[in-house]
């Protein structure tokens, strides 16, 4: 939705790559995974999820006493009002970015049949900045994507549990991101999955005790360039045990990044204090990947 920071993943994804991700709140006080650049932070910068999920995870960062906020849904911060590009004219190459790749996106049908019930956000666009908007190196990926030949990134979500707090008792999956980027070529877009995944790291602790773990997911590839994760988010978060207590949260999310001709995909499936269905993520995959291959895209 692009993936993430080292050290951060994309919560909602997502993003466009990573990871997009679980989806950050309103409140930018969800949790981000940290370790891959792809999926950009949901409505406010889904770079990690929150721009652009993504992926992924967003660009609020959780702290010991922050809030905890509500699971990916209806209300959460990937909501229709977050497109970058609602008020906004876009530019004429992103809005080539949407026309060639609106149709391209599967529908609540193409899911397994558990995550048709969950809240859908249709695909929304972002400018290669606004996508990586919320980096410490936000110009320097910006400039990185342009001079690739990125032309636009789109970014659809998928949420369970609108409304619900998180604590020690939820075990659920809660967040799907799919996040297509176009680019000016094929050979152009053999750059997109590096870039989503050029930060994730095995293992990035930070001072706070949070500790995100990252390891290939060895699952079937499609296309080309593919390549797939598994990321386990520990945090600490007040009020999740029950009162003003605080209590140790896990959030993991399955993140795969992938290449049809000048179209670079991304899919990431998030779950709280539970382990994502590996069998469902495949089944996303594969029939995101039905849809480029029926456009004629190889």
């Amino acid at each position: 939705m692009h993936l993430l920071r080292a050290g951060r993943l994309a919560a909602c994804l997502l993003a466009a790559a990573t990871l997009l991700t679980a989806c950050s709140s309103a409140n930018n006080n969800k949790p981000n995974t940290a370790t891959i650049t792809g999926t950009k932070p949901p409505a406010a910068g889904t770079a990690t999820a929150n721009s652009s999920t993504g992926s992924s995870p967003a660009s609020g960062t959780p702290r010991p006493g922050a809030a905890l906020t509500p699971l990916p849904g209806a209300s959460g911060s990937t909501g229709a009002a977050a497109s970058p590009v609602a008020n906004v004219t876009p530019s004429p190459q992103l809005q080539t970015a949407i026309d060639t790749l609106t149709p391209l996106f599967i529908g609540t049908g193409d899911l397994p049949q558990p995550l048709q019930a969950w809240t859908y956000t249709k695909p929304f666009a972002f400018e290669n900045c606004l996508y990586v908007h919320g980096r410490p190196n936000a110009d320097a990926l910006c400039q990185q994507l342009d001079k690739a030949g990125r032309l636009g990134t789109l970014s659809a979500t998928w949420g369970n549990g609108a409304g619900q707090q998180a604590t020690l008792q939820t075990h659920a999956e809660t967040a799907l991101n799919d996040i297509l980027a176009l680019y000016q070529s094929a050979d152009a877009a053999a750059s997109g999955c590096p870039f989503v995944f050029q930060d994730v790291q095995p293992q990035v602790q930070a001072p706070n005790g949070d500790v995100t773990t990252t390891t290939p997911l060895a699952i079937g590839a499609v296309g080309h360039e593919f390549k797939a994760y598994h990321v386990d988010y520990r945090y600490n978060a007040a009020g999740a045990g029950g009162g003003s207590n605080a209590a140790r949260l896990q959030q993991v999310y399955l993140t795969a990044c992938w290449r049809r001709g000048d179209v670079v995909a991304t899919v990431q499936l998030s779950a709280l204090n539970d382990e994502p269905s590996v069998a469902e993520f495949q089944q996303v995959i594969a029939a995101q990947d039905k849809k480029l291959t029926s456009a004629g895209l190889q």
